[in-house]
């Protein structure tokens, strides 16, 4: 119940911090205005939160489950995570490329009868990628969207429209969603 997609709101939490930090002088004003004056209470809501299990702190409850994990599920993605390391360390400049395994050094539970791909397609995707595809591949990979961000973050710097400086930010902000997703 508390992970209910979580990583949409670290998707969502890291967007905005973006949006924040390169919006406009008087936007920035306003926001730290409004922090300022805030920050007590979201000090105390959060406190309270985390010595309380009642629905109103449910936001409180969300972030420590992304924060704090120990339960079995958490453990075999550590596990999983553990072999993916192991796989990219045997292959680390070019990866053992698609429609390979990872290396399952250290098994957690067999899900292989449920679903036989698994070592395929791993929960931690971005680790994945790296171990199938290895520093050259996944270097080359993620040029895209370092140039993409590049570009929008000067095309929007320079544009006077504020549609346009608008739609620089919420493309930049789709990257780093992205980025948390996976």
């Amino acid at each position: 119940i508390a992970n209910n997609r979580r990583t949409v709101w670290g998707a969502i939490a890291a967007a905005l911090l973006f949006a924040v930090v390169t919006a406009h002088r008087p936007v920035k004003k306003q926001l730290a205005r409004l922090l300022a004056l805030t920050w007590p209470l979201l000090v105390l809501y959060v406190a309270a939160g985390l010595a309380s299990q009642s629905s109103v702190f449910k936001p409180v409850h969300m972030v420590q489950s992304v924060l704090v994990q120990d339960d079995a599920s958490a453990s075999t993605r550590d596990i999983e995570n553990f072999n993916l390391l192991v796989t990219l360390k045997a292959k680390p400049l070019v990866g053992w490329g698609f429609g390979h395994e990872y290396i399952e050094l250290v098994r957690a539970y067999d899900i292989s009868k449920g679903f036989e791909q698994y070592r395929f397609l791993p929960h931690n995707s971005f680790l994945g990628f790296w171990a199938f595809n290895g520093l050259i591949g996944a270097s080359a990979y993620f040029l895209l969207p370092v140039v993409g961000v590049f570009y929008l973050v000067s095309s929007r710097r320079s544009s006077r429209l504020a549609n346009r400086r608008s739609a620089g930010t919420w493309a930049v902000c789709v990257l780093i969603a992205w980025l948390v997703q996976a």
